[in-house]
């Protein structure tokens, strides 16, 4: 949903942006406080997120959302954030971006910010839940991680996914940070069974008029981190050639990625701290 299909509307001490249905509705009323007046009316389930925002799950009349708010990370933030806009904002305009390109995001219904003077105080998303799905990282572990799962639908899985990533590279689309639980899936049975892919997490995803082989890198990167015994090499394999598939240029040079991959997976993982 594009910030200029939004009406703004103030309600307390909350500037809002809210799409045609929430207008009068008691989700509005109830966020002229923001997150404290939302948490008296409503129950609020909070889920595991970044340090950077607190995510609360939560029901009401016009079905279930997800309610984001955003935290600065240091004075110099806040600052910054003054002459720049929001990571709700810069949030609403990426997911407008990749409908624009034919992917999906989560339905934005409302953006709210509080602000004094020129600084914002507060600012916050709610989002629509995305209904029958999975971030990517359950499918594997889930719906292909059971002794009696089906080889050649976890097979289509994965080239769909690797043509998904093919597809939003070869648009030159940057995700901001593509961890497996920062994409959504669900199946869909129309004709045929499918998938159906969300991108969250969409702050920092942007589109260049060249993707730059570093920011290239990194995504493949950040799909690969996951380690399961869902996840075969077979199965990784997979999903480059699928990939490859939507960006033939890079396949003379498919070795060469294939290592780059590789070996900047495995310095990744070793850096972790245990658990």
């Amino acid at each position: 949903m594009a910030a200029n299909q939004l009406v703004k509307k103030k309600i307390g001490s909350f500037t809002l942006r809210l799409t045609q249905q929430f207008i009068d509705s008691p989700l509005a009323n109830a966020l002229a406080d923001g997150l404290s007046s939302l948490a008296k009316t409503y129950t609020l389930n909070k889920v595991p997120a970044s340090k950077s925002a607190d995510v609360y799950k939560f029901s009401c009349e016009s079905g279930k959302f997800y309610f984001k708010q955003y935290h600065y990370r240091s004075l110099w933030d806040i600052i910054k954030h003054a002459f720049r806009p929001s990571r709700a904002a810069r949030t609403m305009k990426a997911a407008a971006m990749l409908e624009a390109n034919g992917f999906a995001a989560p339905e934005i219904v409302v953006m709210g910010c509080r602000r004094k003077g020129i600084f914002r105080l507060e600012n916050f998303l709610i989002t629509r839940e995305v209904e029958n799905s999975l971030p990517l990282f359950a499918f594997f572990n889930q719906q292909y991680g059971r002794p009696n799962s089906r080889p050649a639908e976890k097979n289509r899985f994965i080239n769909a996914l690797g043509r998904l990533i093919g597809r939003l590279h070869a648009k030159n689309i940057s995700h901001g940070d593509l961890r497996l639980g920062n994409v959504l899936g669900r199946l869909t049975l129309n004709q045929q069974p499918g998938f159906e892919f969300f991108f969250l997490d969409n702050e920092r995803t942007v589109q260049y008029t060249r993707l730059p082989d570093r920011l290239r890198l990194k995504n493949l990167v950040q799909c690969n981190m996951h380690q399961t015994r869902a996840l075969t090499r077979t199965d990784r394999l997979r999903f480059f050639n699928a990939y490859l598939a939507e960006n033939p240029a890079l396949a003379p040079a498919k070795k060469v990625w294939l290592k780059k991959v590789n070996s900047k997976t495995l310095r990744r993982l070793a850096n972790r701290l245990p658990t």
